[in-house]
């Protein structure tokens, strides 16, 4: 049985400490995903625009924090 969060999502990622942890196939999916295209974009944007890198890496950790902050159990 799915394991759903107070606003009705799917449970992929569980908070640990001060971070987040995928717990289901399609948070380790949507974790490799992110960090695979923040990377290429972070090494691309390098080379040709030395200095601009961390721009991907910001919307990458943003994306990420977004998503598993909606598909984890909600606080109380």
């Amino acid at each position: 049985m799915t394991k759903l969060n107070d606003a009705g999502r799917e449970i992929w990622f569980s908070r640990i400490l001060w971070s987040y942890l995928p717990t289901h196939w399609k948070g380790f999916t949507i974790a490799l995903g992110i960090i695979a295209v923040t990377l290429a974009a972070c090494f691309l944007m390098d080379s040709r625009m030395s200095g601009l890198f961390i721009a991907p890496l910001l919307a990458g950790s943003a994306l990420m924090l977004w998503i598993c902050e909606r598909h984890s159990p909600s606080r109380q």
